[in-house]
């Protein structure tokens, strides 16, 4: 009999050449360009007064106005967990998973901003008016 350990080595190479060209060629790195394009935009009956819904790695809407004594809820809609943290300390939400809340009442006429500490890319801007 003759030993075919060669060819099987070989034959394996082969194959793992092959696959992992295919699967190079399908993974798109994060600085390439999307193949499709990407909506962020939120559709009216998604957005509801004073709430900012946490998806897409983003704050929507990213800029809320609200008056003096109003109150902002932030709503996880992703399926890991976000916080909303402000710049100055004012609020700090605890981590909240999927379909988590966070509330905070604005007392005072300003410009805050805040971000996720999980993801600090993401930022957002709560304008209190008297």
């Amino acid at each position: 009999m003759k030993n075919n350990g060669g060819l099987v080595t070989v034959v394996i190479i082969i194959l793992l050449i092959v696959g992992g060209y295919w699967y190079m060629k399908s993974y798109q790195s994060p600085t390439s360009a999307p193949s499709e394009e990407v909506s962020t935009t939120v559709t009216p009956e998604v957005m509801v007064e004073g709430e900012v819904s946490i998806m897409k790695n983003l704050f929507f809407p990213e800029t809320i106005t609200i008056k003096e004594g109003e109150t902002v809820t932030w709503v996880n809609k992703e399926t890991y967990g976000h916080d909303a943290v402000s710049d100055t300390g004012l609020f700090r939400s605890p981590k909240m998973a999927t379909g988590e809340k966070y509330s905070y009442t604005f007392t005072k006429a300003g410009t805050y901003t805040y971000i996720c500490s999980i993801h600090p890319f993401m930022r957002g801007t709560v304008i209190v008016t008297k």
